[in-house]
């Protein structure tokens, strides 16, 4: 190996071990090939099996999820034309191709910069979800609170195509959708967390951690009781901690079960209702020791994001 100056006539001279058979010369015409100006996505998808409708014309990039996944972490591949690089470095894969977890819950920009450098084009991508569920029919009161959950990648299917809008939710299920509605929540940084509970492990130690780092959800006797359910005056507090919303002791919201409501939640109960978080459940009543559904869930969700 040697480094060779390519300026001029840079000539080669090669001969036997001993020179008996003379030198042979070999001259080098060496060309430098312009660096390319192109910079384009050649193929994009998600999860592996999301195809996706790459438009050049206007620089966009649509794709539709099913319902059972989650904006929020979507495995995304991608390729380049040959020299271009993407100018963020994700999960420092540079290239032509490369593969990341990102968030989609907000706007997503792929910029694209050519081998030469300065050639730039930014690509956005729109993340769709696939409407319905067959156990959310329209015109149910809560099919447009699903839907609109779904959309904002809050909350998903249950992955055979329906949504179990009845079911119960658990205080570590609860966390999630606090934690994914928050729009400073990106999984990616909480990953590696470690538990901010004893009691709590797996897929729920990210979302709990950072709910526990924010103060919105908090444990009891130093353990969090993930599988126990959420209830209505407990998820009052929450969101009214999530809303920045103060408790109120002299609001005139009252319930004919406020009786029932623990002393700790009751001027957060009134609070989230003069907030229109929260309604009661008919004949008066808040039900405060209630477990939230899921259907009530994504209603709830509704409510405060439109506040």
């Amino acid at each position: 190996t040697q480094v060779v100056n390519y300026t001029g006539e840079p000539r080669l001279f090669v001969t036997n071990e001993d020179a008996s058979k003379g030198v042979a010369e070999y001259k080098f015409d060496l060309t430098v090939r312009q660096a390319s100006n192109e910079r384009a996505i050649t193929s994009f998808s998600i999860d592996g099996q999301v195809s996706c409708n790459i438009n050049d014309a206007t620089d966009t990039i649509d794709v539709v999820i099913p319902s059972t996944l989650e904006k929020s972490a979507l495995t995304t591949h991608w390729t380049l034309t040959d020299g271009a690089v993407l100018a963020e470095n994700y999960d420092d894969k540079y290239g032509k191709t490369g593969t990341a977890i990102l968030n989609y819950r907000t706007e997503r920009l792929f910029t694209i910069v050519a081998e030469n450098g300065t050639s730039r084009r930014t690509y956005r991508v729109n993340v769709g979800v696939k409407d319905g569920y067959s156990d959310v029919a329209e015109g149910v009161w809560y099919y447009e609170p699903i839907k609109f959950v779904t959309d904002k990648g809050w909350m998903c299917g249950s992955g055979d195509g329906t949504f179990d809008p009845m079911g119960a939710m658990t205080r570590e299920q609860f966390a999630k959708v606090v934690a994914v509605q928050d729009p400073t929540f990106k999984l990616e940084d909480w990953e590696d967390v470690d538990s901010a509970f004893p009691d709590v492990e797996g897929w729920a130690v990210p979302y709990v951690a950072f709910c526990a780092e924010k103060e919105y959800i908090l444990g009891s006797n130093g353990k969090f009781s993930p599988k126990d359910p959420i209830t209505r005056e407990q998820a009052a507090i929450i969101m009214c901690k999530v809303k920045g919303v103060t408790p109120v002791a002299n609001s005139s919201t009252t319930f004919a079960d406020n009786s029932s409501i623990s002393s700790w939640a009751i001027d957060y109960v009134k609070a989230a209702c003069d907030a229109k978080f929260f309604q009661g459940v008919g004949d008066n009543q808040f039900a405060p020791r209630r477990q939230i559904m899921r259907c009530e869930a994504a209603q709830i969700l509704m409510n405060c994001a439109n506040k």
